[in-house]
């Protein structure tokens, strides 16, 4: 079956892994950051070992609901109104859940009205608008808090991470490698680490990938089932795009085994074992979790595994059901779900003009290398080679190196005729 998108991945759903959420780094990690998984469950008590996805959000939405009832008691205080946004974005993107992430947009601006002139909650803002891809937002809240009279280490710190992710997804490589090495000197944090870890990951560096995961868990004191599962599911996804399907399915198998029915894991799991060729399992996970989730990309993965296996009318209706879900999504939040969308068009969309636009759009927001094999995808859909090799070359031009990158490349030269460079 072909390759899903990975922007589920760590971070999940909107969340990538240098973005990860203050829920995942909340609890402290072992000392020594190993992730080693017998180890690691001797060190857990029996009520972490129990707790698992349910209950982590089940905390969360205690969390939302006094702070919710604080804010209300105090409505002009705009700091209360910012910690409940923050709580909301953490389960935006630890529940998939779109409207979580509205009311989180909601508690920021209530948070802007009653905040004095120039204050309030700029790097939660950028924070939000990047998790929902809408990057041409970002830079002027930086700017905001830079302006300010006392900016702490740590603040700066995240302003420069938050720029690394920005330049990161805008094809500006030294740029953001430039801004995470001085958010780490900064204030090194395991969010950095793990920006670090992305982007060498994307750059062809595994090992040094793998270390600064590795740092992250350094970085944390302290047992924690999420951190833990979410670090696994790292190892894993660096596997998986190595081709080395058995060995990142060990990996997820230990993140579900941390934290219990989380939803990311088991997409992942179904992944994996469509991958090694076990369809039952994956359509049955798949099933479980689409159903928990009315995600539209597990839809699609459902509708991928049937089609593979000549199951053409069973494909075609959670084919449309996707779609259906796709165009929702679109419309009320376009700049999040161009992405995602994207990956869907180009599989199954019968009209190429679509794809085309999205990934042009899509392109806009994000000019970096993954936009850009998407968007040479998108021109050989839409019968227009060249367009497709001007595209990709920029992208093989630059520092980016991924599977899904040649793979693109190769299927461009195919069409246009050049079999050797194909070959490649």
């Amino acid at each position: 079956m072909p390759r899903r998108g990975r922007a589920l991945q760590a971070a999940i759903i909107l969340v990538a892994l240098c973005a990860a959420a203050t829920l995942w780094f909340r609890v402290p990690f072992p000392r020594d950051g190993k992730l080693d998984s017998q180890r690691t469950e001797a060190m857990l008590s029996r009520e972490e070992r129990a707790a698992g996805y349910a209950t982590e959000l089940a905390h969360l939405d205690a969390k939302i609901e006094f702070l919710a009832a604080r804010a209300a008691a105090a409505a002009n205080d705009w700091t209360l109104y910012e910690a409940l946004a923050s709580a909301c974005l953490e389960r935006a993107r630890f529940a998939c859940r779109l409207e979580d992430f509205r009311r989180a947009e909601s508690a920021l601006a209530r948070a802007f009205e009653v905040a004095e002139p120039g204050s309030g909650p700029f790097l939660l803002r950028a924070r939000l608008n990047s998790a929902l891809h809408r990057f041409d937002r970002i830079e002027s809240d930086l700017a905001s808090i830079e302006k300010g009279v006392l900016v702490d280490a740590h603040t700066r710190a995240a302003i420069a991470l938050q720029r690394g992710d920005l330049e990161f997804q805008c094809g500006r490589y030294d740029s953001a490698l430039s801004n995470y090495e001085k958010s780490w000197s900064l204030d090194p944090e395991p969010e950095t680490a793990c920006a670090f870890a992305n982007y060498h990951a994307k750059l062809g560096f595994d090992a040094k990938a793998a270390e600064w995961t590795e740092v992250a868990a350094r970085r944390v004191r302290g047992p924690s089932p999420v951190l833990r599962s979410w670090l696994y599911l790292q190892r894993g996804l660096m596997r998986l795009d190595r081709g080395e399907y058995d060995a990142a399915l060990d990996e997820y198998s230990r993140a579900g085994a941390a934290l219990p029915g989380w939803w990311l894991i088991e997409e992942h799991i179904a992944e994996a074992q469509a991958l090694l060729g076990n369809t039952a399992q994956a359509l049955e996970i798949y099933a479980r979790v689409e159903q928990a989730t009315g995600n539209s990309e597990f839809m699609a993965a459902i509708a991928a595994i049937h089609k593979s296996a000549g199951r053409i009318e069973e494909a075609s209706e959670w084919a449309l059901r996707a779609g259906r879900e796709y165009d929702r999504l679109l419309a009320e939040h376009p700049e999040a779900y161009a992405a995602h969308a994207l990956e869907y068009f180009l599989d199954w969309d019968t009209e190429p003009g679509r794809a085309l636009r999205l990934a042009e759009e899509n392109f806009q927001l994000r000019p970096g290398a993954e936009a850009r094999i998407l968007l040479a995808r998108a021109h050989l859909k839409a019968q227009r080679p060249e367009d497709a090799r001007d595209v990709i070359e920029v992208a093989l031009a630059s520092p980016w190196r991924t599977a899904e990158l040649h793979a693109a490349a190769a299927a461009v030269y195919a069409a246009l005729g050049d079999d050797a460079r194909a070959e490649d």
